[in-house]
């Protein structure tokens, strides 16, 4: 009987109960970063100061989209490297906080085509700029293997 009280209330107070008990994923609201890092490694990786981005683009002689960390962080995907492997691109489907993780779920676009400009490699990765939080970040990647022609964002 208390379960079904406790329920009742729950839903009364515009919360949403599930079979698990576990709340449902929070939608955090996200914007691209449209930049370009070269990582020549798989890697993801969580911006959440000014200088570790101002610096990460130093390396590569490029200015950095402003961002204000004070209110925002920025994570980050990197595929490999790639001098004659397909063109990948990624979308973002969502982001949203899980509990006490923050998961960015992105679709990787690819293309059978070879992906380079001479001898300089593509580097396929995607920028996403959220509010600043302290859990960790987890990237869940879809590859639909649909092998649309991408436009590469970074060479």
């Amino acid at each position: 009987m208390w379960l079904v009280a406790v329920s009742a209330s729950v839903l009364a107070c515009g919360g949403r109960a599930t079979p698990t008990g576990v709340p449902p994923a929070v939608p955090l609201p996200h914007a691209l970063l449209l930049t370009c890092l070269r990582r020549s490694g798989p890697a993801d990786y969580v911006f959440r100061m000014e200088d570790e981005w101002q610096g990460a683009h130093r390396d590569r002689g490029v200015s950095a989209p402003a961002v204000d960390f004070s209110r925002s962080m920025v994570a980050a995907h990197f595929d490999r490297a790639s001098e004659s492997a397909g063109c990948a691109s990624f979308s973002v489907a969502a982001a949203t906080l899980r509990g006490d993780v923050v998961v960015i779920e992105i679709t990787r676009h690819g293309s059978r085509l070879p992906c380079f400009i001479g001898n300089t490699p593509y580097y396929p990765q995607i920028l996403v700029e959220l509010p600043s939080r302290a859990e960790a970040v987890r990237f869940e990647i879809s590859d639909p293997l649909d092998f649309v022609f991408t436009k590469p964002a970074c060479s």
